[in-house]
């Protein structure tokens, strides 16, 4: 027979998002009585790290999310909190674009060396999506005035009308790859204005000229650390790994919350903090609302393969080069190179590294891949861009996102198109307790 533990609150899920949410609640109210809920054998949820081989030993490095930036405000009071220190993401040096026409040029201003007709559209779509997303309220973006126009539209269908020339679409291709892991035909115009108006604009998000732009700062020790530090703060006894919830059952008074193993929790609350489709997994009794379980439904998750490969000196550098490279990775332009954009990953202590990504299109097409099969293709890809040297590290990781058990993929789940004007922002609706 299941046991049965009352408690006050139960949280699902001990990814940042759930931490958060133990911690501040017990700071505001220390008397709670409260347990988090984690499916995995660790916390961490998007975040994780994983030791590599240095030419001083060895070293971590985040497999997971990794950045934070001025512009993320809660977050950063959070790491102040903590005592966490943060170092600038490495970007001295030229950047590197691979267009689909296989050119490979070198820059070092802001922008690529495009024509004069596509730097004026570059312009011209910065300038017009920096004041769409402002026009789309944070708070509830079904009350813009265009909602129903927006959200009833793809991004790659607001892309033809507005963009002219073909580099730049591959621009908007390739950003849109790494920001949400999907192209630009797999969500919705209203939710990509929306998601850009709460983080601060499209210029913070992809302009690295920009104070406070997205990748501006690195954690010392990784941002996995982080939630191991908030699991520290709560104590391990009201944190229980390895408790996948499989029911929720609510009466008037309670709520009855159990797990795969068959522990049982009897609750006044229960606050839900994982993605959007693992809740679509949980069996609800009452069910959820009928609008609750169209928007789960309607929010698929998206798709990184991130690695990193470690070096003895970070070579790049002295050949005058940032680490930064980017490319589109749609179909017909991935098969044999998946990279889509990599970073200098030099750590906090000088480990030399360079990480990126596999995004959204190419992601999908190179899961089916063995991970030997990857980091052949990947390291193939960084002696393109960064020499000889580039193929031999001295440690490589892969990670797929999409095979992760608990997470099904990252970096976030998208809103297809009708999801938020038809369903509405019911996501943060309590549903009785």
């Amino acid at each position: 027979m299941a046991s049965l533990e009352a408690v006050d609150v139960v949280i699902v899920g001990a990814g940042i998002s759930g931490l958060c949410a133990a911690y501040e609640l017990l700071k505001k109210r220390p008397q709670t009585n409260l347990v988090v809920l984690e499916a995995k054998d660790r916390v961490g949820g998007r975040l994780d790290s994983i030791e590599l081989k240095t030419a001083k030993g060895s070293d971590r490095w985040d497999i997971g999310g990794q950045w934070v930036s001025r512009s993320q405000k809660v977050i950063t009071s959070l790491l102040e909190e903590l005592d966490v220190e943060i170092y600038n993401q490495w970007s001295n040096g030229s950047k590197i674009m691979h267009g689909s026409d296989d050119v490979i040029t070198t820059y070092s201003s802001p922008f690529p060396p495009l024509s004069y007709v596509a730097l004026l559209d570059l312009w011209w779509f910065t300038y017009k999506v920096e004041n769409l997303c402002q026009e789309v309220p944070i708070d509830d973006p079904s009350k813009c005035p265009h909602a129903a126009e927006w959200d009833g539209m793809t991004l790659e269908t607001w892309k033809h009308q507005s963009i002219w020339t073909n580099i730049v679409k591959e621009v908007l291709d390739t950003v849109v790859g790494i920001v949400f892991g999907v192209t630009p035909s797999q969500m919705s115009l209203l939710f990509f204005l929306h998601y850009l108006h709460c983080s601060g604009g499209w210029s913070i998000i992809v302009d690295s000229s920009v104070k406070g732009h997205a990748q501006e700062w690195r954690i010392k020790g990784t941002a996995h650390r982080v939630t191991e530090l908030l699991a520290g703060r709560l104590g391990r006894d009201r944190l229980i790994l390895s408790h996948p919830v499989t029911s929720i059952k609510q009466e008037n008074e309670h709520v009855f919350v159990s797990s795969l193993v068959g522990q049982s929790y009897k609750a006044k609350s229960v606050i839900l903090a994982i993605p959007p489709h693992l809740a679509g997994q949980i069996e609800f009794s009452p069910p959820l609302p009928y609008n609750k379980q169209r928007l789960i439904q309607n929010m698929p998750p998206s798709h990184l393969i991130k690695f990193v490969a470690t070096y003895a000196t970070a070579f790049w550098r002295k050949a005058g080069l940032s680490g930064d490279m980017a490319r589109s990775t749609a179909k017909g332009v991935c098969e044999n190179n998946p990279v889509a954009i990599t970073f200098d990953g030099t750590t906090s202590d000088g480990s030399p590294a360079i990480l990126g990504f596999v995004t959204s299109y190419a992601a999908a097409k190179w899961s089916t891949e063995t991970d030997e099969m990857k980091k052949k293709a990947i390291l193939k890809a960084l002696k393109l861009y960064f020499g000889q040297e580039a193929e031999h590290p001295l440690d490589f990781c892969v990670k797929d996102w999409s095979k992760e058990t608990w997470n099904g993929g990252c970096p976030v789940n998208v809103m297809v198109p009708g999801a938020v004007i038809n369903y509405g922002d019911c996501l943060r609706e309590p549903f009785h307790r």
